[in-house]
């Protein structure tokens, strides 16, 4: 199972697609910003220090941009068993990897050039390697204790919901050592918890706390329903859990179709784990979901979707627990083959999903074919006008396409005035030949663009692929 998944990772990878709006943004800010000076808004520094030590070393291309993605994803697989099988089981670990080989999310976030694939090996590093040996001992060893503390105080680092794993396995810790009147252990967990406190407060002073960042996260957020009522007074208050257990399973863990199946084996191995005893191990999987959601409440956390990969362990872990707790433990033949129905229900849809994209890889905005096609069909003195959600790619790919320095114009961004739109075109009249370049469109604001377009000369050309196109007018 670990080739397969790791297959179809690299299948995607080595496809090689346009990076998009997003993944140009950050390529930009990190390969112009110096070593010394890496800092971009919600990107953990980090994966920003990683991958500019990478581009340095190896260029500026896109598999190297995306090489530490593709790296986190594959080492998740292996350790996502080795945490399964230490928790619940060989068996139980099997389960929790097919549900992570076949997740279509994990396999885009491992080709994705962002930090979410990475969330997700984090946490299951911190599982693996400071949950489980504090767990089992009764005496915190100065090995345990320094290694505790140091990868802790990393984790946060590389990844900032690691924090939100770090608050529910030193709770879960805290309270088994509590509740065995360990007082030494209670001591040494609140000095490594003190490390771990330290480390996000400098993290969090260096590239969290400036204002306009965190205002402009919050407000996007905001809009698409991403934080918590933090005390419902409605009934629509209330549909929001529901909406976000859905939206965990469905958009972080990949289970797209199956959700409603796989949610219900979670629910099912979580009450499987409380009545087998294990309550420190279930308070340190759940506990990441429940102190992200007083984030969210408090506004200080999005709880939804790419920014969940950090509760994939929790849900994998425990829906494959459910599955497996039903197969095994009933006495009936069709209570286990009702068992091995339901992994295959949680499992079909994403399946489905990885042998499509396998056969033909994900695309988002294919701007290099467009790109290419204005290299070929271009003649001296063309004008090149790029839309501003194209912008970043143009910046990113346009010195592997013209030799000179970027010389095109970049169009204002006006979503909420499109009468500049026209403004902004107008000024290319009487031009002569004119390349438009989109990309990242926003709604029909490209229908806009061309309509005016039309009224101002003639189109000689145009060139269409999968999210970007260009177009060529005698103005």
């Amino acid at each position: 199972m670990f080739g397969v998944g790791w297959l179809l990772r690299v299948r995607q990878y080595v496809a090689c697609r346009s990076l998009w709006y997003d993944e140009c943004k950050l390529a930009n800010s990190v390969i112009s910003a110096p070593l010394y000076n890496l800092r971009t808004s919600g990107t953990p520094e980090g994966f920003l220090l990683v991958t500019k030590l990478a581009v340095s070393l190896l260029g500026t291309h896109e598999w190297v941009l995306r090489l530490a993605p593709l790296l986190a994803g594959l080492l998740a697989l292996p350790l996502v068993y080795i945490v399964a099988r230490e928790a619940f089981g060989r068996r139980c670990a099997r389960l929790a990897l097919c549900l992570l080989a076949f997740s279509p999310v994990l396999i885009r976030y491992g080709d994705d050039f962002k930090q979410y694939s990475v969330d997700l090996l984090v946490a299951l590093l911190l599982y693996w390697a400071v949950f489980f040996p504090i767990q089992r001992v009764e005496r915190i060893s100065p090995t345990r204790f320094v290694s505790g503390c140091v990868l802790g105080g990393l984790a946060i680092w590389f990844s900032h919901p690691s924090l939100f794993v770090l608050a529910g396995i030193g709770f879960a810790l805290f309270g088994q050592a509590i509740a065995r009147k360990n007082a030494r252990k209670v001591a040494q967990l609140l000095l490594i918890g003190g490390f771990w406190i330290a480390s996000f407060t400098a993290c969090y002073l260096i590239s969290l706390a400036a204002p306009a960042a965190r205002d402009n996260l919050v407000s996007y957020w905001a809009g698409r329903d991403a934080f918590m009522p933090l005390l419902p007074r409605s009934l629509s208050q209330l549909r929001w859990f529901g909406h976000a257990a859905a939206g965990m399973f469905a958009e972080a863990g990949g289970f797209s179709l199956g959700y409603p199946v796989a949610l219900a084996a979670f629910a099912a191995g979580a009450i499987w784990v409380y009545h087998r005893g294990k309550k420190t191990t279930l308070l340190a999987l759940v506990g990441p979901i429940l102190f992200a959601l007083l984030a969210s409440g408090l506004h200080k956390y999005p709880f939804k979707g790419r920014l969940l990969t950090f509760t994939v362990p929790c849900m994998a872990l425990l829906t494959a627990l459910g599955v497996y707790a039903i197969c095994t433990q009933s006495r009936t033949r069709a209570a286990r083959a009702m068992g091995y129905l339901l992994a295959m229900c949680i499992l079909a849809h994403p399946g489905y999903m990885c042998a499509k994209r396998f056969i033909a890889p994900r695309l988002k905005e294919e701007i290099k074919p467009v790109l290419q096609y204005v290299v070929d069909h271009y003649r001296q003195g063309d004008r090149l006008y790029v839309y501003y959600g194209a912008g970043p790619a143009v910046e990113y790919y346009w010195p592997g396409y013209f030799p000179a320095p970027g010389d095109y114009i970049l169009g204002v961004r006006a979503r909420e005035y499109p009468e500049e739109y026209g403004r902004d075109i107008r000024k290319l009249n009487s031009s002569g030949r004119t390349w438009i370049i989109f990309s990242h469109l926003y709604r029909n604001e490209r229908a806009l663009f061309l309509h005016n377009l039309d009224r101002m000369g003639c189109k000689v050309r145009d060139v269409q692929a999968y999210g970007a196109s260009a177009y060529l007018y005698e103005l």
